[in-house]
């Protein structure tokens, strides 16, 4: 079965190639004679009963825990993305956590980007941003901080940012923290990739240098212009985020200009820059 590769659970391990997984990782599988029967080292973990069970937080990125790959008990390396599902299993507080205890591990800082980007946070019954949310958003300030030329985390980080500025509550909390300028200084910090390619014709062969935008500067672009267009719909601060974003987000496009979906983020961004509620009214 060549569609599915992975076992299912938080702690998906390689099944192999051409494999069928028959039993979920976190469960034992039957033995009904003694050659089925599995033998279990006690002295180490292993992931048996429910996720929530599983005491994740000891574990350090090398370490070796158990599991099971298809009918077969192996030893397992504790990877990043390993920690980082664990903690998603158990809401955006483990996942800010982690990222503290891990500041400098930027492995560990992107899968829990990633995982973060994945939760839906809502407003409170006030209307007003949540606890969660703050965390999150100082989480993610604090990943961009410490891993600044690291565009991979950068562009997650603010796909993440993005993800919670879909709420008005959170995008009015966002705008009483230092997001702006970290997201401009990702989006000027863009990187090219340069490989040589054989140009082949009639007079012959010769070597060509190609450049071409880096695919994590293109996310950089991508989300940062999502993030602009997000900020830039409420009038209350749509005139300074123009005013601060305009020409950086314009030679962003133009860096990555042959990208069709960063071109369509930054179009939506300039159109919340240039809309006016007044004009609008008029019109009707």
């Amino acid at each position: 079965n060549y569609n599915n590769l992975y076992l299912h659970g938080p702690y998906a391990a390689r099944a192999g190639r051409g494999r069928r997984p028959r039993y979920a990782i976190n469960a034992l599988p039957p033995q009904p004679t003694k050659i089925d029967r599995v033998c279990v080292d006690k002295k180490r973990p292993i992931f048996e009963g429910a996720p929530r069970d599983v005491d994740y937080k000891k574990w350090r990125p090398g370490d070796v825990v158990q599991t099971f790959d298809g009918d077969r008990l192996r030893d397992v390396l504790v990877e990043p993305m390993m920690l980082a599902r664990a903690a998603h299993a158990r809401g955006p507080n483990a996942v800010v956590e982690l990222m503290g205890k891990h500041t400098r591990n930027l492995y560990v800082q992107f899968f829990c980007l990633q995982s973060l980007a994945k939760f839906d946070i809502d407003e409170t019954d006030e209307g007003h941003a949540s606890v969660e949310a703050r965390r999150m958003v100082q989480a993610i300030l604090a990943a961009m901080e410490v891993h600044p030329n690291t565009d991979s985390v950068q562009a997650q980080a603010i796909a993440a940012m993005a993800g919670l500025a879909q709420n008005y509550a959170n995008r009015d909390m966002i705008n009483h923290e230092e997001w702006l300028g970290p997201t401009l200084k990702a989006m000027r910090n863009l990187k090219m990739d340069r490989y040589e390619i054989i140009e082949r014709n009639a007079d012959g062969n010769r070597k060509v240098t190609v450049e071409e935008p880096t695919r994590q500067s293109c996310e950089v672009v991508l989300h940062g212009a999502r993030m602009l267009q997000l900020m830039a719909c409420d009038p209350g601060r749509r005139q300074l985020v123009a005013e601060e974003s305009l020409n950086t987000l314009i030679s962003a496009m133009k860096f990555c200009n042959e990208d069709a979906t960063v071109q369509l983020y930054g179009c939506l961004a300039l159109y919340n820059f240039v809309y006016d509620e007044r004009a609008r009214a008029r019109a009707r």
